[in-house]
């Protein structure tokens, strides 16, 4: 095997490893529990999340056909987070719900969210009405609750992703609140692959063993879990994007990671990645 090869397949795997761990970070980070984390050069560091710092508060505002919810940080718009007209690597959308905004939002948003120095970007995704008095780049989505599985906040989320910032950046991410995201190893591995190029990444899945028939995937058919993360190329999303709400119109199952998966293989023939493909 060619040791280029070799090398991706270790790198994915890194990130695949990180991404499950941070279901635990983050579990612990919830709870306040000081974390001792290796770094490069050190012997370890102490992390300690605060969820009572106040600095500021979100406002919404809608447009006035509610296609596209605007956001209003401190009486600033999310577009003088993320300049549209700066290009920009990889843009990460995290799902969340009202009842996380304080805790698991603002875990994420003051620990790996700036881990991939300055070329990413990340905007929170919850439901509508949504608020908080932690300043984070928040979007309400219109017509949206938070129940679970989430399948219409997530396509709503890439919609949205795609309506404003399709021209932006090279690479979208669809995550939860749950996760962590060692955002360095990422745009490593992400720099090795050609975003121009119709790319749909992340682990892939095709039911438990009782859904095996029952998920409307076909022989050799899968989708990303949702669980450690999805990856677009912005060709992909480019491709998908104007074509979000016929895939609402559309759903089959009660799985939203299986709801994305099926939105991208309709429309552009994609399934997720298989591990020999990384």
């Amino acid at each position: 095997m060619p040791k280029k090869i070799r090398l991706k397949r270790k790198t994915f795997a890194k990130i695949v490893l990180g991404l499950c761990i941070g279901i635990l970070l983050s579990s612990l980070y919830r709870h306040k529990i000081l974390l001792c984390v290796p770094l490069a050069g050190k012997c370890c560091h102490t992390v300690h999340v605060n969820y009572h710092v106040n600095i500021g508060i979100d406002h919404l505002t809608f447009n006035k056909n509610h296609a596209v919810p605007q956001v209003v940080v401190e009486g600033l718009d999310l577009n003088n987070n993320i300049n549209k007209n700066d290009k920009k690597f990889l843009l990460i959308g995290v799902i969340t719900e009202k009842k996380y905004l304080d805790t698991r939002a603002v875990a994420a948003f003051n620990t790996w969210t700036n881990s991939c120095s300055g070329t990413c970007k990340v905007i929170f995704f919850s439901s509508e009405g949504s608020t908080t008095e932690k300043q984070i780049p928040l979007v309400s989505l219109d017509g949206t609750d938070d129940s679970y599985p989430p399948q219409r906040k997530s396509l709503l989320m890439l919609k949205y992703m795609h309506d404003n910032y399709i021209n932006s950046f090279e690479w979208f991410m669809r995550a939860g609140d749950d996760i962590f995201v060692r955002g360095d190893k990422l745009e490593k591995f992400l720099r090795s692959v050609n975003s121009s190029v119709p790319h749909f990444i992340g682990q892939a899945g095709i039911g438990k063993k009782e859904e095996i028939g029952k998920l409307f995937l076909n022989r050799h058919e899968n989708y990303c879990m949702g669980g450690p993360g999805t990856l677009f190329s912005h060709t992909t999303l480019r491709n998908v994007g104007p074509h979000i709400h016929s895939c609402i119109d559309n759903l089959l199952t009660t799985h939203e990671d299986v709801e994305v998966g099926r939105c991208v293989r309709r429309i552009t023939g994609l399934s997720c990645t298989w591990a020999f493909e990384n």
